[in-house]
């Protein structure tokens, strides 16, 4: 009798041990790191804290995910720019969050006449930006987001910050061989805001409160589809 309570309570201290391993890891919730510069930073936004897409993408996936901001002003992927994302904080920071889920969107200050060179040196810099972060001890999913595209506000052609639009273009191409290559998803937020130009009616550059929730329903809609 004595033993049969003693295996009773063992397996009870057992059974208790196991559903709260299970609810505790159940309950962690999924860390969405978003990589970028500006435009997931959200400059110019008036309330950039609930407004930026990284913003509006938590309120979407709601409690079971966690999503970061990492965006950086100005921030290059190129190491040799004015501002290499890889020189900042955030970087080191998206690192240590040990991200479940990457979604990198870097690009558009690369396209400015003092940082472009060719498209060659870009995926090289942008490949090992991509490998970096696919090979982080938490083994994340990536995504690559492609950049908005840029407006000339004035209808001459000429784009703010000396950004060029035919350097983009060329990037894109890159970016989708390189997700092609390693098999990881590309979202299209080029495509899903090209002829938008209203949405960025301040500089050409930067997306307004709605542009900014049309990068969170995009990232969204395909992030829940592969989810």
């Amino acid at each position: 009798m004595k033993k049969r309570i003693i295996t009773a309570a063992f397996l009870t201290i057992v059974l208790a041990a196991a559903i709260s391993y299970f609810c505790f890891f159940r309950s962690k919730p999924v860390r969405i790191a978003c990589v970028g510069d500006s435009i997931t930073w959200g400059a110019y936004l008036k309330n950039r804290s609930r407004e930026c897409y990284p913003a509006r993408l938590q309120q979407y996936l709601e409690n079971s995910y966690l999503v970061k901001n990492f965006g950086v002003n100005s921030a290059t992927v190129q190491s040799d720019g004015d501002k290499p994302y890889r020189d900042q904080k955030a970087f080191k920071d998206s690192a240590a969050f040990s991200p479940d889920v990457v979604f990198l969107m870097l690009g558009t200050n690369d396209t400015k006449t003092q940082n472009w060179k060719d498209a060659a040196s870009f995926r090289d810099a942008y490949a090992a930006l991509t490998d970096y972060y696919l090979s982080l001890p938490s083994h994340p999913k990536v995504y690559i987001l492609t950049p908005p595209p840029v407006f000339s506000l004035e209808g001459d052609g000429q784009i703010r910050f000396s950004m060029h639009q035919e350097n983009l273009a060329q990037e894109i191409i890159v970016m989708k061989e390189i997700a092609r290559e390693r098999d990881i998803t590309v979202i299209d937020i080029n495509k899903a805001l090209t002829g938008q130009s209203r949405y960025f009616s301040l500089d050409g550059v930067h997306p307004d409160s709605e542009g900014a929730k049309i990068i969170a329903q995009t990232v969204y809609k395909s992030f829940k589809q592969k989810d």
